[in-house]
């Protein structure tokens, strides 16, 4: 009896352990597939959109000049928009947290208004005339005992001499020199200490592995597909020329997705991109775990940071 229930617990567990792992590599290894395209002739056109199957997410977002559109979905439903399309109950869930808010912020104002409102109007009686009058004598009574107190001859305070007040001078602007210089020294011994770590192996280790994982993730991120193209002219034929020549210089950086056109007739600048690529979330997160991981990173920024906290 005990051995068949412990087969049963360990068969439940094996099927759990098994749809974890599924899932795991179904949100590891399903791209998130994103495409662009972007328009520049008298004003800005641009569109956007962002795929991920596992939980139904879309992005698509639009630009039109200043305006802008955008619509985010997951698990079919409109979650977040600035359009007229229907929010589904997700969403629906998610502004009325904040729709709450709002309500409770004006119900707090809306309450203050009416208690303001409610309070009792004074009401004036003959009592309140004698109390009046009480004030005015005792008003005139101070002011005339301040008058007095103004009129009476002034004590004259003993005044320090000039070289002592001079010394007292140059001692505070001692103190405040000594201040700065003890700063000064302080920032000093902060840069001494940071180009020491600058200058360290251990630092020139850490520069090679984050520009490995930079160029790592422009390729994890880069698009598959990227095609363009830019025209452009100006009022001088002479001055295009001039551009182009500059713009031949970076042509490794451009050559075989991007075309530039120079219009030697005409003032102009237009230009079309347009392009398309995925990511996988394993790679990214195999680079989030490199940098975690990595020893001479985590010791370089832990010197850093006590430098700097010192």
């Amino acid at each position: 009896m005990i051995l068949t229930v412990l087969k049963i617990i360990g068969i439940v567990v094996l099927v759990i352990l098994v749809l974890l792992i599924f899932i795991l590599a179904v949100v590891l290894f399903t791209p998130v597939r994103y495409q662009f395209n972007g328009d520049f002739h008298s004003e800005l056109q641009a569109d956007i959109s962002v795929k991920w199957s596992p939980v139904l997410l879309g992005v698509t977002a639009a630009c039109q000049g200043k305006k802008v559109e955008y619509v985010v979905r997951l698990f079919g439903g409109v979650i977040m928009t600035n359009t007229d399309v229907k929010l589904s109950f997700i969403g629906r869930k998610l502004s009325a947290a904040d729709d709450r808010e709002k309500k409770r912020t004006g119900k707090k104002a809306s309450e203050k208004k009416e208690v303001d409102s409610k309070a009792p109007a004074v009401v004036i009686t003959d009592w309140d005339e004698e109390f009046r009058e009480f004030e005015d004598n005792r008003a005139d009574t101070v002011t005339e005992e301040a008058d007095k107190k103004h009129s009476s001859p002034k004590r004259k305070r003993k005044k320090t001499p000039l070289l002592e007040r001079i010394r007292n001078k140059l001692a505070q602007i001692q103190k405040k020199i000594h201040v700065l210089i003890e700063k000064l020294k302080e920032i000093n011994k902060k840069k001494e200490s940071l180009l020491k770590v600058y200058r360290s192996k251990r630092f020139e280790l850490a520069k090679k592995d984050a520009y490995s994982y930079v160029r790592e993730l422009l390729k994890v991120i880069r698009p598959r597909k990227l095609k363009g193209f830019i025209r452009f002219g100006m009022e001088d034929p002479a001055d295009t020329g001039e551009v182009l020549g500059v713009a031949a210089m970076f042509l490794p950086l451009y050559d075989g997705f991007l075309t530039v056109y120079p219009d030697f007739e005409r003032v102009c600048f237009e230009g079309n991109l347009q392009g398309m690529g995925k990511i996988r979330l394993v790679y990214v997160v195999r680079l989030i775990l490199k940098v975690i991981f990595n020893k001479n990173l985590i010791k370089v920024t832990k010197k850093v940071q006590t430098i700097i906290e010192a």
